[in-house]
Formats: C-alpha cells, sequence, structure tokens
C-alpha cells in the first residue's frame, strides 16, 4: 500500500500537556524501536532521535501514533468533527475538496469523515516539508477500509476507524516519501 513498510506504533496517552505529550512520544518512540531512546525536538517541532531516521508523531483521541523508516514520512491521528460543508470550503481547497466529496461517494462516508482525510493528509504533507507536491489525488480505495492518496512521489495511507473512548469517528494517516 505504501513506498515502504515503516516501523509503527500507536499508545494510549496518559495525560494532557506539553510535557506528558512528549513523555509519550518518547515512550511511543522507545516501544517502537525496541530499546530506550533520547528523543530531541528540532526548531520546527519535529522529533529527531538520530540524523538518518526519520520519527514521525502524531497525538489525539488519547493515543500517540508514532512512524519511524530511513525515508520521509509523516503522521496524524485525528478525531473526526463534524462540519458543515461551508466550514470544509475554508478549511480545503477546491480541489482537495472536490476529492473529498468523491472519497465520501465511494465509501458511502460522511463528507466530514471523508474531508478529514483529505485535510489530514495535507497536514502530514506539510509536517513532512512536501506541501509543494502539487495535487493530492486518489491511489486507491481499498475494500478493508484503508484508502491511498499521492501527491508527487508521497503515497498518505488513510484509515477511518472507531476507538474504545471516542464516540466520534477517528482518522489514522501515514504518509512516506518514496517509489509506486
Amino acid at each position: 500500500m505504501l513506498p515502504a513498510s515503516p516501523r509503527c506504533v500507536v499508545e494510549p496517552d496518559s495525560g494532557n500537556g506539553r510535557d506528558a505529550r512528549r513523555r509519550q512520544a518518547t515512550l511511543a518512540v522507545s516501544r517502537m524501536l525496541g530499546h530506550p531512546v533520547t528523543v530531541r525536538y528540532r526548531r520546527d517541532g519535529r522529533v529527531q532521535i538520530t540524523d538518518d531516521l526519520h520519527i514521525a508523531v502524531s497525538h489525539d483521541a488519547g493515543v500517540t501514533l508514532a512512524l519511524a523508516d530511513g525515508d520521509r514520512l509523516g503522521c496524524d491521528v485525528h478525531v473526526v468533527t463534524d462540519r458543515v460543508p461551508a466550514d470544509w470550503q475554508r478549511l480545503l481547497t477546491p480541489d482537495q475538496l472536490t476529492l473529498a466529496q468523491q472519497i465520501g461517494l465511494d465509501r458511502e462516508e460522511d463528507l466530514s469523515v471523508a474531508a478529514t482525510r483529505v485535510w489530514r493528509a495535507a497536514e502530514c504533507l506539510d509536517r513532512a516539508g512536501l506541501s509543494d507536491k502539487g495535487a493530492i489525488t486518489l491511489a486507491e480505495s481499498r475494500r478493508d477500509g484503508w484508502m491511498v492518496l499521492a501527491a508527487g512521489d508521497a503515497k498518505i495511507a488513510t484509515f477511518s476507524t472507531y476507538l474504545r473512548n471516542e464516540a466520534a469517528p477517528v482518522v489514522l494517516t501515514i504518509l512516506m516519501e518514496g517509489g509506486s
């Protein structure tokens, strides 16, 4: 589905605030890599442990999602907020809104879920420093609920699900840069 198979972990969160999120990021990355790590934060807020391993971390819905790989990547976990179409017009470009509407029809899912997939894919591109890759397009819609979007040579896998303590759907988004 993606150009590579990044290491990935989802950890339950244990608190709020910047310090708690940083502790959770360290725990998640350490668990994902199988040994304790020291997490550093770059000026742009990105997590770093070594120069040759890319790390992405996201917090929402009571969980921390973390990824690691040698290539550029991004991730996002986000609770879906039910919004009216006018709100989505303010958050998405016209092309992104059209894509969200297409996804909603294809997946038979609410516009807010489909639009959250596209919105968070754009966020992942931005966080990975790839926002100049061009339009986000639909690459693959899978029967198992995963959907793959593309922007340039970046692939963005999204999945909508429900988590135990969250009433609204949660969209998980994973971006990898590389081959097809």
